[in-house]
């Protein structure tokens, strides 16, 4: 995915550079603002992310105490207090997915926002070059065109981006929960015994 969306991105630059390059300037003038941006609201969504899956295991460990001490639970009389506590986990966790949805919401309208920018200083740089009779009209319809394709590949790049951070802050987590200090080294089973361990006593 990545390797086909810069290869047609690439090429349709390249092809607004050929046609002028103040057109190709143009096409690619909001990509150092999305690239700055974008990167730092992702930062934000893999904090919120690392939050709620600590905040689930938390839910998780909590449901396992409640099930094997439900007669405490049963004798004391504590039911409404579990549910009011598991209630309030659950809306912890949900406080975090909306915030992960307004920060993705946040950068596709900055997207979408660039994406609407550019036809305008096409528009405007263009014409401008029309009048003065340094761009011919058709360039200008050849790269106005070649734009409408960009928009594409650049949002499946982002697209890309988002799943692969996402996947890697699940998997990090992850393995951090497996990583415990108190495991013994793995090369105590990739290693084959010498044989002396299992030595008969006389």
């Amino acid at each position: 995915v990545p390797a086909v969306a810069l290869g047609t991105l690439a090429t349709i630059v390249l092809f607004m550079f050929m046609q002028n390059w103040m057109m190709g300037v143009a096409a690619i003038a909001m990509y150092p603002v999305q690239i700055y941006l974008i990167p730092k609201i992702q930062r934000r969504i893999n904090a919120l992310q690392r939050q709620e899956v600590r905040a689930m295991r938390d839910i998780s460990q909590r449901i396992g105490d409640v099930v094997s001490g439900g007669n405490e639970i049963h004798g004391h009389d504590t039911s409404q207090y579990e549910l009011a506590d598991c209630s309030q986990r659950l809306g912890t966790v949900f406080g975090f997915r909306v915030k992960m949805s307004s920060k993705r919401y946040i950068a596709n309208v900055l997207n979408q926002v660039c994406s609407q920018i550019t036809p305008f200083l096409f528009l405007s740089i263009g014409g401008y070059l029309v009048i003065v009779g340094r761009l011919s009209l058709g360039s200008l319809v050849a790269v106005l065109a070649a734009y409408k394709d960009m928009y594409s590949p650049w949002k499946d790049l982002i697209d890309y981006y988002q799943k692969s951070e996402d996947a890697r802050v699940r998997f990090d987590q992850l393995a951090e929960f497996f990583a415990r200090s108190s495991l013994f080294d793995k090369s105590m089973i990739e290693t084959e015994p010498s044989g002396k361990e299992f030595r008969q006593a006389p």
